[in-house]
């Protein structure tokens, strides 16, 4: 999973597999977050970050493995908190599919994150911004990925649960 924490929008990242294939490519922003993706290939691959055209400066970003996100129980109350630095923090928890999940967001600041759900094959499933609730009906059985995401340049204090 790739967090963008902080950089120029003209500065791009692309992730080119040990083949020569390009994985993914963000032409947008080194801030930018992506979602989860499968190394298929063995190997080294490569991660290349570039100004466009003449742009330089300064960015951040952080690669999280998916496989070491935090287990979620269900219907368990989730309290954290998030720094600049540390814009996501992952949970992984198992569904089936039509599987329907209320998240309900138990007091976290509002607008200043979100909740992305990921599904099995690295797929967006739903989401919203802290401080408010959302519902979704599973298309499939699997793990799938809650990201917890902050945009705040100070702490953020996050409270859910997912029943």
């Amino acid at each position: 999973y790739y967090d963008g924490i902080s950089g120029d929008s003209a500065i791009n990242t692309l992730l080119i597999s040990p083949s020569g294939e390009q994985i993914f490519s963000f032409f947008t922003s080194t801030s930018a977050n992506r979602e989860p993706l499968t190394l298929v290939e063995s190997g080294t691959y490569q991660l290349i970050v570039d100004g466009n055209g003449n742009t330089t400066g300064n960015y951040s970003f952080q690669l999280l493995d998916i496989a070491s996100a935090t287990d979620l129980t269900l219907d368990t109350t989730i309290n954290g908190s998030l720094e600049p630095g540390q814009e996501t923090v992952l949970y992984k928890f198992e569904g089936t599919a039509e599987q329907q999940l209320s998240f309900e967001d138990l007091g976290s600041e509002r607008f200043a994150g979100s909740y992305v759900l990921y599904g099995p094959g690295n797929q967006f499933i739903g989401s919203s911004s802290l401080g408010f609730d959302f519902q979704v009906t599973l298309p499939g059985d699997g793990i799938y990925f809650l990201a917890v995401q902050i945009n705040s340049n100070e702490e953020v204090n996050y409270s859910f649960r997912v029943s």
